[in-house]
């Protein structure tokens, strides 16, 4: 995720950015990665979903930013770790 130089990354924010505009999606942390992987186009699924989404809502809700977010942008080892910390505090 996010293996890019600054030109290449520098050319999908100003894809993204444009797209979330135009959506009225407000520049989230969870917006942003969305819709930068999106315009990379390296995201067949993402893409589809994304597609799905605003066919069937006008937009990309808040809810489906984040399902988005954590399935297609998070890496497995995060999503892990993260899951053990809420079982971590949730036993104190």
């Amino acid at each position: 995720m996010f293996q890019h130089n600054k030109q290449q990354a520098d050319h999908l924010m100003r894809s993204a950015i444009p797209l979330m505009e135009k959506l009225d999606i407000p520049p989230t942390p969870y917006n942003y990665g969305i819709w930068y992987e999106y315009a990379s186009n390296r995201t067949p699924e993402l893409n589809k979903v994304v597609d799905t989404a605003l066919r069937r809502f006008g937009s990309l809700p808040a809810f489906v930013s984040q399902e988005l977010f954590s399935e297609f942008l998070l890496s497995e080892e995060f999503q892990h770790a993260h899951r053990q910390g809420y079982c971590i505090k949730a036993t104190h």
